[in-house]
């Protein structure tokens, strides 16, 4: 079993709260942490969570938890500071995407999870959902020809979407735009040789 803790109860942490983290067998929840009491008290209303697990402060959690594992689930400006004070506090890492807002944050994190001898794992789960297989399946036996060009036209109503991205610049570049970046990666098994970005 691993220990771990969550920081950050919001709207997706929620969702990994109710969802994802139940569903790994190997995870042992010892710590809940999140500076909103209305986030805190969500979870535990909504999903039994013992009140003595959860702590408003990453260092409390550290204090009084024997985790090896935090999950951050924050909102992307909030990952830099809190998953560098997950490292120095001698956590493996497991960070929501995107990982930071500029890839100078995510060059020293990485450095900082080398020096500390620790896993610093971004997540990425649109690729394990059943089209991009059934489509990367299909590419790969080339039922279709040979492939030249992608085209994606991504389109949400963001307002009824139950998450604030109209508070984030750029949201789909910032945001959700990985998610599409990485299927295509996947999808197509390949890499990019260029890349760039306008709004």
């Amino acid at each position: 079993m691993v220990k771990a803790i969550q920081i950050g109860l919001g709207h997706w942490g929620f969702s990994w709260t109710k969802e994802v983290i139940p569903k790994v067998p190997t995870v042992e929840m010892v710590g809940y942490v999140d500076t909103s009491l209305d986030a805190t008290a969500r979870v535990q209303t909504e999903l039994g969570i013992d009140p003595k697990l959860c702590f408003s402060s990453l260092d409390e959690a550290a204090k009084h938890t024997d985790a090896v594992l935090a999950i951050c689930t924050l909102r992307t400006e909030a990952h830099y500071p809190v998953v560098k004070r997950c490292l120095e506090l001698g956590y493996h890492v497991i960070v929501e995407k995107p990982f930071t807002t500029t890839i100078a944050q995510g060059k020293e994190l990485v450095a900082l999870a080398k020096a500390k001898g620790k896993v610093l794992m971004v997540s990425q789960n649109y690729r394990h959902q059943p089209a991009p297989i059934a489509a990367a399946k299909l590419i790969a036996e080339g039922k279709f020809g040979a492939m030249n060009m992608v085209s994606i036209d991504f389109r949400r109503h963001g307002p009824s979407q139950g998450y604030r991205y109209w508070d984030m610049p750029d949201p789909l570049l910032a945001d959700m735009s990985i998610h599409h970046f990485d299927l295509m990666r996947y999808v197509l098994n390949d890499e990019p040789v260029r890349l760039s970005c306008r709004t």
